[in-house]
């Protein structure tokens, strides 16, 4: 909701790990290397669109690094290496 009505900067990043990254990092260790972890990954994508106003189409990679936001993947990596 912050978003929508005008937050910036790190108040996104702040949102989307608060929200949706910790949801991420434990549910990976529940379903982190099964089939189904792509639609989650699909979902994050989205949520970081909306986060960021970014149109549907617009690809995702340089929101991620702009806003240094882990992927589902390397949070997966991470987590196997750890």
């Amino acid at each position: 909701m912050f978003a929508k009505y005008g937050g910036q900067g790190c108040s996104v990043v702040c949102l989307l790990s608060a929200f949706i990254h910790s949801h991420l990092c434990y549910g990976t260790l529940l379903w982190g290397n099964q089939s189904s972890a792509s639609n989650v990954f699909k979902l994050e994508k989205k949520a970081v669109r909306i986060i960021n106003k970014a149109r549907f189409r617009d690809h995702c990679k340089p929101i991620f690094t702009s806003n240094k936001i882990f992927t589902l993947p390397f949070i997966f990596i991470l987590q196997c290496l750890l």
